[in-house]
């Protein structure tokens, strides 16, 4: 595609700012408890939109777009699996994850299951972790490729190092705040390229009639429609179990430690569930319209790519936005992804300090680390976890035929959903021994790799992706539910910690005992400065040569992003003395 200058000018100063980040925040880190959860004294705002975007990443502009653009409404199926189990976690499950009051979610291991499932699921984690990240930092590459025409693998090292630069000396504050900027960025861009959208194929009535006649607004695909049965009921119902579980287990219970209290983080989810509804809609328009309008564009762009669909977002994107605005639907782009990868990145670089580090410092007769040395320990673990991220990308990249999409829920299925599946159930069921998630991991883990490989063998017997979902989810299950039979393992002292451990998930946090002061007007402060300064850098875009209309749309871009730096310099004000 042909670039402006613009565009790479727009593209090289969000860099610019974004790795500002990591240096105005980095005052913010104390010890390790700031470094890896905001020292629990996060505000509900910072906190969901930082959950809400780091779900969000480049893969779902280019492997969920492009399976929208194929199918329609069907690969939706995962969306709203997270959006009915957002309305539990607003309700009351992200106060109880709060009250834990812990800093990594193996800790949750440790204290609910003892300290050898805390050591096996701290290494589950570290080796497919990076994975899920790799994943959505590809789908960056691929989006980053296919406009500028870049080489794929010199794309994933250069975007690498930007990443590495403001998530390896922020910490968590400097990932909520970055998280927080770049929603104020996604939402209002996300917005104007589906109004485009459908402005372009003749308003909402002539869309649904389009899309309609399409089949793009069939829920449900007929069997044999695609390979291996995808988008069919059975298809839709295993995606959205397995959606709806990792949502609410308690390996995913972190996301909420960093609010200050049980009350904050439900209003954190809540923030989330309403960005994801307004997110589903806004992400699925414009590859249904390049569907329809474009298909020629998108065969001609993703001949460069594994899987031609996944360019339908970036064609839509350089068919309808105005000129300078190539460049900030990449900014967007970029913002989703890296909040997907340096969440994750924080989250597993807290369990190697708090979770591996310590039992090999103990083994070595060694003392514990020091806040510093915590610090010094946690920033090198990001670091390293950076170069493995990357190098499973540059693996990804060269894998011909597959699309993000497909590889993205065939890892989830396989390896995602066995190692979650205990952490849900415990959840419900009190009174499992602390054997249960070992036993319903290794059912989910090895028990498929014997019956998938023999079932494809009987004649007739489809071996599709929600048959292998059905048999990880049924082995797993099975495993837990036998532990019971070892329930005489665990003695009198082990089964108080275990209700200990549900009676603090039940009791709710004393912010001013436990925490101390609150930093909220801090907070408001410095990201409200910086969402000012993004909303005057945006409104630079104005005097590019464009039709009025589009200077029209940037100005409305950055009077969005104002407002709310605005409104939150006013709070800071209002609240001196928040707490």
């Amino acid at each position: 595609m042909e670039n402006s200058i613009i565009d790479y000018i727009v593209i090289f100063a969000y860099l610019i700012l974004i790795s500002s980040i990591g240096v105005i925040f980095k005052s913010f880190n104390k010890n390790s408890s700031d470094y890896f959860r905001g020292g629990a004294q996060t505000t509900w705002w910072l906190l969901g939109s930082s959950i809400w975007i780091s779900a969000v990443s480049a893969a779902v502009f280019t492997g969920s777009a492009g399976a929208v653009f194929e199918s329609g409404l069907p690969p939706l199926a995962s969306n709203w699996a997270i959006i009915g189990a957002g309305f539990i976690l607003a309700l009351f499950l992200a106060g109880w994850f709060r009250q834990l009051r812990l800093i990594t979610s193996i800790e949750v291991m440790r204290e609910r299951f003892g300290v050898f499932t805390e050591q096996i699921f701290a290494y589950l984690q570290l080796l497919s972790s990076p994975f899920y990240a790799a994943f959505h930092f590809f789908g960056l590459a691929i989006f980053v490729s296919a406009v500028f025409g870049f080489n794929m693998q010199l794309t994933i090292i250069g975007l690498a190092c930007v990443i590495a630069f403001y998530s390896v000396s922020s910490g968590k504050w400097g990932v909520m705040a970055a998280d927080f900027l770049q929603s104020l960025i996604l939402i209002p861009v996300s917005i104007l390229v589906a109004v485009l959208a459908v402005m372009r194929i003749g308003g909402i009535g002539e869309f649904v009639q389009q899309s309609s006649d399409a089949g793009l607004l069939d829920i449900v695909k007929s069997a044999g429609t695609f390979s291996d049965n995808r988008y069919t009921l059975g298809w839709i119902v295993a995606v959205f179990i397995m959606g709806f579980f990792s949502q609410l287990q308690l390996n995913w219970s972190a996301r909420f430690f960093a609010a200050k209290d049980g009350r904050e983080a439900k209003k954190a989810a809540w923030l989330m569930v309403f960005l994801f509804i307004g997110g589903t809609v806004l992400f699925t328009v414009p590859p249904m319209v390049a569907r329809l309008l474009f298909s020629g564009e998108v065969a001609e762009v993703g001949a460069l790519l594994n899987k031609p669909a996944e360019a339908s977002y970036v064609v839509a994107c350089q068919q309808l936005l105005p000129r300078g605005l190539i460049g900030l639907i990449i900014v967007a782009m970029f913002s989703a992804t890296t909040s997907t990868m340096d969440t994750g990145i924080n989250a597993v670089a807290a369990v190697i300090v708090r979770n591996i580090i310590p039992p090999i410092r103990r083994l070595l007769k060694k003392g514990e680390l020091s806040d510093r040395g915590g610090l010094f320990a946690g920033r090198i673990a990001a670091l390293g976890l950076i170069i493995y991220i990357t190098a499973i990308a540059l693996y990804f990249s060269y894998q011909e035929g597959k699309g993000i999409f497909e590889m993205l829920l065939g890892f989830a299925s396989q390896v995602g959903f066995p190692i979650m599946l205990p952490t849900f159930l415990a959840l419900f069921f009190k009174k499992a021994p602390r054997c249960s998630a070992l036993i319903s991991v290794a059912g989910g883990l090895i028990l498929p790799r014997i019956l998938i490989p023999v079932l494809s063998q009987i004649d007739g017997f489809m071996m599709n992706f929600q048959m292998k979902v059905l048999i990880v989810g049924v082995s797993g299950t099975v495993g837990f539910f036998l532990s019971y039979f070892f329930r005489h393992t665990d003695n009198e002292a082990v089964r108080q910690q275990i209700t200990a451990f549900y009676t603090r998930m039940h009791t709710p946090v004393d912010f001013a005992k436990e925490v101390g002061a609150g930093n909220d007007r801090q907070q408001m402060l410095v990201v409200g400065r910086l969402a000012l300064l993004v909303a005057v850098l945006m409104l630079g875009l104005i005097f590019i040569p464009n039709p009025l209309w589009a200077r029209g749309c940037i100005l409305a871009l950055s009077a969005s992003v104002g407002s709310v730096g605005g409104l939150l310099l006013w709070g800071a004000k209002k609240n001196k003395n928040a707490s």
